[in-house]
């Protein structure tokens, strides 16, 4: 017999092709489910896919019998509907819009989004806002008129928000000079009121779209520096090359390293439209030469400028100079690195990658500013962003030596934040521990304790002479990077339970200079449910406009949860925190205005 499934089903229709002399009178099937039939060409319907072994006897009219036996494999349902998306973000914000792009063969009716952080939501095309930049997985789930489902997942990155300026620029060369047009692409929420450029040549510059003649074509780094009216600045850099100025000659040449030594084969591979009449080779180690296709051997390994310069029977000379790379004739060891910033500092780790095949005994570290190390994975700290030619030279215990350069850039630091936590000691002495982003080492410190005490170390230690709350506040200040960021803190020493209450405003203290906040008393709640379950309502007042963020706490000092309700009219206000996800117990709910922060005690029950 034979057999074929029918398309789309789990239906398997049975040809015989069973033959006798005589008429054949009985046909009896087993299908190999369970399940047997009769009849010349059944079909038979199995409940799911998977092998099968059916089995056919025959019987004809002089008694004859016979059983034949095929293995086939009913083939899984091709499904009807497939689920995909695509997604883009939208710009200067943490928004996320999403685009459906699934299929079907009928009408999609469900669309079951799971966007990565906690949250879910449904709808073809679904825009989803983020607390914060990161990688989610965001999860797609469909479902057709006929049942049919299908999911499909992504990483999907939610870039950060970029400040309210941003430099940039294009460029292009004109023909036939070494003159480059710069055009700013720059943007700001604010008019840019002045643009300065460096050309990379040494020379500076400034105006929207200025040109720049260089003297000579090669690689050049140029930087635009833009500040608007409101005192935001970027900058942008880019590397770009000065092509050289198209002559009727054109020098040019390739060259290949003789394996197992020092020497360099070059290849000239330079055109005229004349006879080429003479050819002077610099080879980059103080030794020149002539010659077509010259052969040189270098004294060690290393990177070397090597220039051409031809002339032609009608006058005209052309030059070009490559970096040329000679590698270590037969070494056994070679050394190789990468690197990383770490987020917020002028640090950067450096990655040993290098390889011998005898144990390596020493690394010598030139990071390219002026200082050296040594050890495996280092990590070195630069007192300025820039870039940085970056060396490792390697040693293995049977003498082999190898080194290798890069060009490291160390990106600035764009924002500083100001924060710490703290502990409590068994003897009542408060810790406290810097966790500020954004410092260098020219970074100042200045605590107040809210009780007229103040510091300027790092990570300082107080105790109070009384219980009470008090308000702690850390102001971070950095003329190299211009940050200046303040973080303050309430906390509860050594007091028992209390009906909530406000702070009274904190007395002036000694500041460091361009204090962040002064404070007042321009805000007043009206009403608020203490103890809160799930929701917690407030009603206030503010007596003037102002920026409004409440700030929770544990009684550790651990933020655990922020809510920026933006920048509010002067009259009563409202507003609903969501503080279903927190444990039972006793918090800290902050109020910051422009001119005050206020603290109560907040008890979460369920």
């Amino acid at each position: 017999f034979e057999f074929e499934q029918v398309d789309g089903t789990y239906i398997m229709n049975f040809f015989s092709t069973s033959s006798s002399e005589h008429d054949i009178i009985s046909y009896f099937w087993d299908f190999g489910d369970g399940h047997e039939g009769d009849g010349q060409n059944p079909s038979h319907e199995y409940d799911e896919p998977g092998p099968y072994l059916v089995c056919l006897t025959i019987e004809d009219s002089e008694g004859c019998t016979d059983e034949q036996c095929h293995d086939f494999f009913i083939e899984e349902i091709s499904s009807e509907c497939e689920a995909d998306f695509e997604w883009e973000q939208i710009p200067g914000t943490l928004n996320v819009q999403f685009f459906n792009t699934s299929s079907s063969d009928h009408d999609i009716i469900s669309f079951n989004w799971n966007f990565g952080d906690g949250h879910e939501g449904d709808g073809a095309n679904p825009t989803h806002e983020y607390d914060e930049p990161g990688v989610y997985v965001v999860c797609l789930i469909i479902e057709n008129a006929e049942g049919c489902e299908s999911d499909v997942c992504y990483e999907v990155v939610v870039e950060g928000v970029s400040g309210d300026c941003e430099a940039d620029f294009e460029f292009e060369q004109v023909d036939g000079t070494y003159i480059m047009n710069f055009f700013s692409t720059s943007s700001s929420e604010h008019d840019i009121i002045s643009y300065f450029w460096d050309f990379g040549d040494g020379h500076e510059g400034d105006g929207q779209n200025p040109s720049h003649e260089y003297d000579e074509p090669g690689p050049y780094l140029v930087c635009l520096t833009i500040e608007d009216s409101e005192g935001c600045t970027d900058e942008q850099c880019h590397d770009f090359f000065i092509e050289e100025i198209p002559a009727d000659c054109n020098a040019e040449f390739e060259w290949e390293q003789i394996p197992g030594t020092l020497s360099i084969h070059f290849i000239n591979q330079s055109t005229s439209d004349h006879d080429i009449i003479s050819y002077l080779w610099t080879f980059g180690d103080g030794h020149s030469g002539d010659g077509q296709n010259p052969t040189h051997e270098y004294d060690e390994p290393g990177v070397y400028v090597v220039c051409l310069r031809i002339e032609d029977n009608s006058g005209c000379v052309s030059e070009v100079c490559h970096e040329v790379v000679v590698e270590e004739a037969m070494s056994d060891c070679h050394a190789q690195f990468e690197w990383e910033q770490i987020p917020g500092t002028l640090n950067i780790h450096f990655i040993n990658q290098s390889t011998s095949d005898h144990d390596i005994i020493s690394y010598l570290w030139t990071f390219g500013d002026g200082h050296s190390g040594d050890g495996q994975n280092p990590t070195h700290e630069y007192d300025e962003p820039g870039v940085y030619l970056v060396c490792l030279r390697i040693e293995d215990n049977s003498g082999c030596v190898s080194e290798v350069c890069h060009e490291v850039v160390v990106e600035g630091i764009e924002d500083c934040e100001a924060s710490f936590n703290f502990e409590i000691d068994d003897d009542d002495v408060i810790h406290f521990n810097n966790t500020s982003t954004g410092a260098t080492p020219h970074t100042t410190w200045f605590w107040e304790f809210g009780d007229g005490n103040t510091s300027t170390e790092e990570n300082p230690t107080h105790e109070y002479e009384e219980p009470g709350i008090y308000t702690i506040c850390l102001t971070m200040e950095d003329e190299t990077t211009d940050c200046l960021d303040e973080f303050c803190l309430p906390v509860v020493y050594q007091l028992g339970w209390e009906d909530a209450h406000f702070d009274e405003p904190r007395e002036k203290t000694k500041h460091p200079p361009h204090t962040l906040r002064s404070q007042g008393d321009d805000f007043r709640i009206v009403r608020f449910n203490n103890p809160v379950s799930n929701k917690l309502y407030i009603r206030y007042e503010l007596e003037n406009e102002s920026q409004v963020r409440f700030e929770m706490y544990d009684l550790t000092g651990n933020r655990v949860m922020t809510s920026n309700q933006g920048r509010q009219s002067n009259g009563t206000q409202e507003t609903s925190l969501d503080v279903s996800f927190l444990h039972p117990g006793l918090y800290i709910l902050t109020v910051k205005t422009d001119s005050s922060v206020k603290t109560m005690r907040l008890y979460v029950t369920r």
